[in-house]
């Protein structure tokens, strides 16, 4: 597809199942979509330039630190291009105060950016012994430092399990209390020799670190993910027309059930529209490894 490919090379950010995205919300010339996670805006992007010459999309994101990028690659769009940079849980007041209501669409792509995956400002990578932060928004309060070092033996344990994929979260808890006692755990690189560690060798994956789930826990928690998730789905539906989209890519189990629960707790409202997740194609993944544990999920709103 000409626009998706056009997008792709504009972003840093490699955009996931762009080709099912434009299917499933089928943008026309004058409709309306809300971006939740618009990271560098290839999504975004795609969007406008399938909705012209009058339709709009608002752009949110949480991390002022993309407005740089953002603004290169969504600033020729003018007037059509809205950008708000606050947490998704606010999407209904954002969506209100900018005339987004009865949308054609919405659209939520829940991966973490390669930008903030690789670099060490985030303080969330395992390949980079940066100083630990892993927080989405830098004016949080509470980093992923302040939790690791200061959270009781059991609330870090308690933490690691609401993962339940994560296995030895005792082990990974005692041994993080351990070598704080010895000075404080500041970097990523040192955290995850630390959990490495905490894993008999016979459990590590083969395809991840294994400290990745323990990494994701922790940013789970310091950006209060799932409630946020919660509450901005909740929402969603006020803002979609009748016929409207919400169309949702996650990464992890913990989001996919939010959003499986989001449908079970509402069917009157809802149609599905996928049975089943979508997941990427072999040559999607091989072009973009990230892309592996992505599961697309949409739905139409029907009342």
């Amino acid at each position: 597809m000409p626009n998706g490919d056009k997008s792709q090379k504009l972003c840093s950010h490699t955009p996931v199942l762009l080709d099912k995205v434009i299917e499933f919300m089928n943008p026309s010339p004058d409709n309306n979509f809300i971006d939740l996670t618009t990271g560098p805006g290839s999504m975004s992007r795609a969007l406008l330039e399938h909705n012209a010459p009058g339709g709009r999309v608002l752009s949110i994101d949480c991390d002022p630190r993309t407005q740089t990028e953002q603004e290169s690659n969504l600033s020729e769009f003018g007037e059509r291009s809205i950008r708000r940079y606050t947490n998704f849980s606010n999407v209904l007041s954002v969506g209100r105060e900018e005339g987004f209501t009865d949308v054609d669409g919405i659209l939520g792509d829940l991966d973490v950016s390669s930008i903030m995956l690789d670099s060490p400002d985030y303080g969330m990578s395992i390949r980079h012994k940066s100083r630990l932060d892993m927080r989405f928004d830098p004016a949080l309060e509470i980093s992923a430092y302040d939790l690791v070092n200061t959270l009781p033996e059991k609330e870090i344990e308690s933490m690691l399990r609401k993962m339940d994929e994560i296995r030895f979260g005792g082990r990974i808890a005692k041994a993080i209390i351990i070598a704080r006692s010895e000075g404080p755990i500041e970097t990523t690189g040192s955290l995850a020799e630390i959990v490495s560690g905490a894993i008999p060798r016979r459990y590590h994956p083969a395809k991840i670190h294994p400290a990745t789930k323990t990494f994701l826990a922790i940013r789970e928690r310091v950006n209060s993910e799932s409630e946020s998730l919660e509450k901005c789905l909740k929402d969603c539906v006020e803002l979609l027309k009748i016929g409207g989209v919400l169309l949702i890519i996650c990464y992890s189990s913990f989001e996919d059930r939010i959003v499986k629960a989001m449908y079970s707790d509402n069917r009157d409202r809802w149609e599905r529209l996928t049975k089943k997740a979508i997941r990427p194609e072999q040559d999607e993944i091989a072009a973009n490894p990230r892309s592996r544990s992505a599961r697309l999920r949409a739905y139409r709103k029907i009342a």
